[in-house]
């Protein structure tokens, strides 16, 4: 991994599922430039600006041979450090300039998302590496989605952390925004909040009710635009299970990745999807508050934290 000091400008982002690079390259953008994803012969990931160094052509509409991302153009071919390796017309016995190549991007993977170190400007005061609360506990996904989101990636993180039945869905659950316990939890690592829970089945039995047999919690990362979510019983254990990250695409666009653990609760499946887009009415009634505290980067000193 790079310093710190090596790092700025930069940031890291996560930019997609592990699931998703496989034998083909992958297009991402991310806070407006262009890279491609892939795996070498070694399965191990690589990424590289989406641009030939011939003639600009889009590497990600290229193929993996042997192990290298080849051009769909002419057929330039590069391995995963940028350097070209290989020129169809090239004379025989001529090797390929060394200056031949295109910028590799560092990348890593972990709990299922790949990051990438996004150049961004201004300099980021996140980690020099990508790391996820301490707190947070890692689990085998039973479903994976990726969604292109017509919002701001860095306004819907702050959606979520409002207002989250505004975006995300919870089977035959209602979350309750308007019901939060206590105040938002601050540690170094995330923005930790909770809010009360209700099947839709029992919205009829009477108009207000004291006591919620279901809790929806939320911990949202500092540095990275990632967040956890548990649907939850009176006894705190989980019943279902998510991972959110967002990748700000560019200035009105986001992708959404989420790697969901599904449950059961009263019988019934219980999953924690999102919408296709913000729910622009519960939108507009935000009161920013735990958004406020998260994109405060100051280390913070509190019992949690200790």
């Amino acid at each position: 991994m790079k310093s710190s000091a090596v790092k700025d400008p930069s940031s890291w982002e996560i930019v997609a599922l592990s699931s998703a690079v496989a034998g083909e390259p992958k297009a991402i953008r991310c806070n407006g430039a262009d890279y491609v994803l892939f795996r070498d012969e070694s399965r191990h990931l690589r990424a590289l600006v989406d641009q030939c160094a011939h003639r600009r052509a889009p590497l990600s509409l290229g193929k993996i041979v042997g192990g290298v991302i080849e051009c769909p153009y002419h057929g330039w071919r590069y391995d995963g450090s940028g350097a070209c390796v290989s020129i169809p017309n090239l004379a025989e016995g001529k090797r390929v300039p060394r200056n031949y190549r295109v910028a590799a991007i560092e990348v890593v993977e972990d709990d299922g998302f790949i990051y990438l170190l996004a150049p961004q400007e201004p300099p980021s005061s996140g980690p020099s590496s990508p790391k996820l609360p301490g707190n947070w506990q890692p689990f085998d996904a039973s479903r994976e989605i990726e969604s292109l989101v017509a919002y701001p990636g860095d306004q819907l993180m702050d959606v979520i952390s409002e207002m989250p039945s505004a975006f995300l869905k919870v089977g035959s659950v209602r979350i309750l925004d308007d019901l939060p316990f206590g105040d938002p939890v601050q540690t170094r690592d995330s923005i930790d909040l909770e809010f009360a829970a209700d099947p839709f089945s029992r919205r009829k039995l009477a108009k207000v009710r004291a006591d919620f047999p279901l809790r929806l919690t939320l911990s949202a990362a500092r540095h990275l635009n990632i967040v956890d979510i548990a649907v939850a019983g009176d006894d705190g254990m989980s019943l279902a299970r998510a991972h959110l990250a967002i990748t700000p695409a560019t200035a009105g666009l986001c992708v959404v990745h989420l790697r969901c653990l599904d449950g059961t609760y009263g019988g019934r499946p219980l999953g924690i999807d999102i919408r296709p887009h913000p729910d622009a009415m519960l939108v507009r009634s935000i009161k920013p508050f735990a958004s406020i505290l998260r994109r405060d980067a100051a280390p913070i000193h509190s019992a949690t934290a200790q």
